[in-house]
């Protein structure tokens, strides 16, 4: 169906789908990897015992589908 959708005044609008959908894609890809350092970082020993992080929550990662 896309194929037939590429000359028709609705492609721009599939490009920009198609931009939208790489941009979540590295968004959540960026997040996810900083989430998963923090919680590394606040399992570290010194920061556990001089209490470096605080009371803040840890982050949760965030999963989508996000297969074109």
């Amino acid at each position: 169906q896309r194929e037939k959708l590429e000359n028709s005044p609705v492609a721009e609008l599939l490009e920009r789908l198609d931009d939208a959908a790489w941009r979540v894609s590295v968004a959540r890809r960026f997040h996810n990897t900083r989430v998963s350092e923090v919680r590394q970082l606040r399992h570290n020993i010194l920061v556990r015992v001089f209490h470096l992080a605080g009371r803040a929550t840890l982050p949760q990662s965030f999963e989508i589908d996000d297969q074109i």
